[in-house]
């Protein structure tokens, strides 16, 4: 069958020759008569062999695909334009405003842009009540998953809800920021907590970005820590090649630049609930990520949707919900790399990646920050999958100071940091990670 457009097919190739599943995803096409013909998929279990696709072109790819399932979506929900009813909720009674917006294309990013630019700069998340008295969200439990705000059982409970994730209902909406005076505990809870696991997804992109493309890096799990614990962490696997790295001061220093260059282009966090199958077809290039879709879809039934979230180019599955934008962050440093144990396949290697942030609002002393990054340096065993290796609960690592302090610009004639600024790689797009103590390129051959 001839055809004179070229198609990118992904590969799932299983049963490996060591027996475990591996996935490939690949460009194929042949030339035959001047025009480009393409095979059909072997019917055998044994894998061909094929071109693994770059990290740019799986990145690539998922985009696309998240951007064309966005707009199947939309043509299906929005047939036509209909009208929603929005109670805002301020602080006061003269703040609380009544607005009729749109029906799944809306947002309570755009909701705040009516009342001023300053509440939808600060907004970091929406808490959402539905009216409508057949809809089925109506039963949901706030994010904590207790009863709060409700003065009974029968009363809509509210739902945390991203600033960019379209209404799609009637509803009261309540915008919540990093100053809330008048607000409860569970708010401030909420908020942190919200905060704590969006820098965690921040760090999945940190580790994609950093690391060449002949390193395989496995984003392994994206754990949930609780805020009390100094850090949040983001488990990686890599392969054998790595298994005597020492992370070194330099390496740190590195990652948090990484980070920092993320940060500073003001990304938001885009929503996307898909199927079982889009969220196979996305991610079929990783087999950790599968592992993950398996697992989300265990508890729940089978037509259960995966919800994705995305900044920038990085995609990550997520329960969410995540900060409207990478501008409330201020205070970001990764301060720690932890060796695992990983007894399943010897060719692996785990590892836990620690952080630690702060927001816009909340910024402290350079003294103070120093006492955070020391106490973030230790391993956190919260959800940790495997033990550490020897005593690195309390790896040592040769600090010569505060690592975000490496990362800022300092100004000799008033010997300060500058506000703001900081340090970025000097190449963001091919960024590395330099092992000095591995030996990963064969000397050639000399000939006499």
């Amino acid at each position: 069958m001839l055809c004179h457009q070229s198609s990118l097919r992904l590969n799932r190739c299983i049963h490996a020759s060591n027996g475990s599943t591996v996935l490939f995803a690949s460009f194929r096409c042949f030339v035959s008569s001047g025009a480009m013909q393409m095979q059909k998929e072997p019917q055998a279990n044994i894998c061909q062999p094929i071109t693994t696709c770059t990290r740019t072109e799986i990145m690539n790819f998922q985009n696309k695909t998240f951007d064309d399932i966005r707009k199947q979506q939309l043509t299906k929900l929005v047939p036509r334009i209909e009208k929603i009813e929005i109670k805002y909720k301020g602080r006061g009674i003269s703040d609380s405003a009544v607005m009729y917006m749109n029906k799944h294309l809306s947002t309570p990013h755009h909701c705040a842009l009516h009342i001023s630019k300053t509440v939808a700069d600060s907004a970091v998340l929406a808490l959402v009540t539905p009216n409508d008295e057949n809809n089925s969200l109506l039963q949901a439990k706030p994010h904590s998953g207790k009863e709060v705000l409700a003065k009974d059982d029968t009363e809509p409970q509210p739902i945390p809800w991203d600033m960019h994730r379209p209404l799609p209902f009637n509803c009261k909406l309540e915008i919540l920021n990093f100053n809330m005076p008048q607000s409860t505990q569970w708010h401030h809870d909420l908020v942190n907590k919200i905060y704590w696991q969006s820098c965690a997804m921040i760090l999945g992109a940190v580790i994609q970005e950093a690391f060449k493309e002949n390193y395989s890096i496995g984003l392994y799990k994206l754990p949930h820590i609780s805020v009390n614990r100094g850090a949040f962490c983001y488990d990686v696997i890599t392969k054998e090649s790595l298994r005597d790295w020492k992370p070194q001061e330099r390496d740190l220093i590195f990652l948090t630049k990484i980070a920092r260059s993320i940060i500073s282009k003001n990304l938001n966090f885009e929503r996307l609930e898909v199927d079982r199958e889009s969220a196979i077809k996305m991610f079929n290039n990783n087999r950790f990520q599968l592992d993950r879709i398996s697992n989300i879809l265990r508890d729940k039934k089978e037509n259960a949707k995966i919800s994705l979230y995305r900044f920038g180019q990085y995609i990550d599955i997520s329960n969410g919900p995540h900060i409207s934008n990478t501008s409330h962050i201020y205070h970001y440093v990764v301060t720690a790399v932890h060796k695992l144990k990983f007894e399943e396949d010897a060719d692996m290697c785990p590892w836990r990646i620690q952080a630690l942030s702060l927001p816009q609002n909340l910024k402290v002393h350079h003294a103070v920050w120093s006492m955070l990054e020391n106490r973030a340096r230790k391993l956190v065993k919260e959800n940790l999958p495997h033990p550490p290796v020897g005593n690195d609960e309390a790896q040592n690592y040769v600090i010569s100071g505060s690592i975000e302090n490496e990362t800022k610009e300092y100004m000799k004639s008033t010997g300060q940091w500058r506000e703001g600024i900081w340090k970025k790689t000097e190449d963001v797009l091919k960024p590395t990670i330099e092992i000095r103590d591995i030996k990963f390129v064969r000397k050639p051959h000399k000939v006499a």
